[in-house]
């Protein structure tokens, strides 16, 4: 009795089928498992996709912080030129005359040059600009 309880388990586990009925039921399980294989291809393709999706939507944003920041440096720097040329390099009581007249001229400047670089293939929204030195000390 063991020694056929033992043939038993071989036969059971063995992975060449014995019996020509056997050979036919593991064929039957391999047929049956052969959809899996098209339903993980294509749910690991929806994956994929949705990865390689969100990698360009980050490349985007990055590449749209860089041209605003382009734009922003590109306004203050007109800023500072029309400032300079205006000869207000620094006034600490900010009262007079053409210091106004010279602060509107630079942000007007500012939104001309910031507005003609482009943020994502448009241009930037102009902000209410200001001019402000930093206070000696």
């Amino acid at each position: 009795m063991i020694a056929h309880a033992s043939a038993y388990n071989s036969r059971r586990y063995s992975i060449m089928p014995l019996t020509m009925s056997e050979g036919n039921n593991i064929y039957e399980w391999n047929k049956n498992q052969r959809g899996i294989t098209l339903l993980l291809a294509a749910l690991m393709m929806f994956v994929v996709l949705g990865m390689a999706a969100l990698a360009v939507d980050v490349a985007a944003l990055y590449v749209a912080k860089s041209e605003a920041q382009r734009s922003a440096e590109a306004g203050a720097m007109a800023a500072a030129r029309t400032l300079v040329a205006a000869g207000v390099t620094g006034d600490p009581s900010k009262s007079s005359d053409i210091w106004q007249t010279a602060c509107a001229a630079a942000i007007q400047q500012a939104q001309f040059v910031a507005g003609q670089n482009k943020v994502g293939g448009a241009a930037p929204l102009r902000g209410a600009g200001h001019c402000n030195f930093p206070e000696r000390s």
